[in-house]
């Protein structure tokens, strides 16, 4: 890593002589922000702070349809929606199946609050000739989603999604039954990020994902907040597909020296520009590992924070 800018998260303190304790598992506010904001003054907001454009079904789906139909109109190419499902009840399945029909030329989709059996209601019936084929960027996050959800999901509503880039499934409960259904999905096969914070994911389903032949377009993955272990990152780094990697973050995954290691190691990770390993416990071994890896040559911005490191491995990685 010499006479690359690195910055480098790595607190040096007595504190580190110990194993770092295993952090607990929380929601980390990763979730979008979407504030509450009349249609039409989107315009007006600055896109960093607000992504979304919040079509509000909540109160007034009626409306929102009216509103959306007005919009579809316009130029709607580079619109993005989110949709609401809190208080829609059986009676508005017809009001969404029109909606959905509408927002075809949305590029981005966040779907709060999601009632599985309702939407599945809509999206079934759709012309099976239907497709969202401008949708970039769809965001699931915080939906109590299961593994037999997200398999139905992936089959009747990403297969839907020809050009999906983006996936944001953070803060679910898909499983390893999950992660083996995404990395089966040839829906998936123009995914560049994708992102499976705190979704009870252990080895098993990192491996599969790893080793999908529909991840090789990964640039990002977000594993933080799982428990893929040792195992998980060896085969992360062990993977092909991943050779494309620029952004991993495994925080808070019961990672050791000997998974830390295996990424110094791997021929594939020579891309990584931001590696965020933070909250597992690699100590002295696994920083000195990274820090004289020939591989992780294109790192920018690493962090070791909180991984029982002591004052030899702060050292190895500060004369890196």
């Amino acid at each position: 890593m010499k006479n690359i800018l690195l910055t480098l998260v790595l607190l040096v303190s007595s504190c580190f002589t110990a194993a770092a304790p295993a952090a607990k598992r929380k929601s980390n506010g990763r979730s979008k922000n979407t504030s509450q904001l009349p249609l039409f003054e989107m315009s007006e907001v600055n896109p960093v702070l607000f992504e979304f454009m919040d079509i509000d079904i909540l109160n007034n789906f009626g409306q929102a349809s009216k509103t959306w139909n007005i919009l579809s109109q316009s130029e709607t190419g580079n619109r993005s929606l989110v949709l609401n499902m809190e208080n829609i009840t059986e009676d508005n399945i017809s009001q969404l199946v029109n909606l959905l029909k509408r927002i075809k030329l949305t590029k981005k989709l966040r779907i709060k609050n999601m009632n599985w059996p309702f939407l599945r209601s809509a999206i079934e019936k759709l012309e099976e000739d239907f497709f969202f084929r401008n949708l970039q960027e769809l965001d699931l996050s915080s939906n109590f989603i299961c593994s037999a959800i997200f398999i139905e999901i992936n089959d009747l509503l990403l297969s839907r999604m020809q050009n999906l880039t983006i996936l944001d499934l953070s803060l679910n409960g898909i499983g390893n039954e999950g992660s083996i259904a995404i990395a089966g999905s040839k829906h998936m096969i123009n995914l560049t990020k994708l992102q499976l914070c705190e979704n009870e994911i252990n080895t098993l389903g990192a491996s599969a994902i790893a080793n999908s032949q529909y991840m090789k377009n990964l640039s990002t993955i977000d594993f933080s907040l799982n428990s893929i272990g040792d195992d998980g990152s060896c085969a992360i780094a062990g993977a092909e597909h991943m050779r494309n990697l620029t952004n991993l973050d495994l925080e808070n995954n019961a990672i050791g020296h000997l998974g830390a290691s295996a990424i110094a190691r791997s021929i594939y990770m020579e891309n990584l520009k931001n590696f965020n390993l933070r909250a597992n416990d690699i100590g002295d071994e696994g920083a000195s590992a990274i820090a004289g890896s020939e591989h992780l040559i294109n790192l920018v911005n690493l962090d070791l924070s909180a991984n029982g490191i002591n004052t030899t491995g702060a050292s190895a990685i500060a004369s890196s």
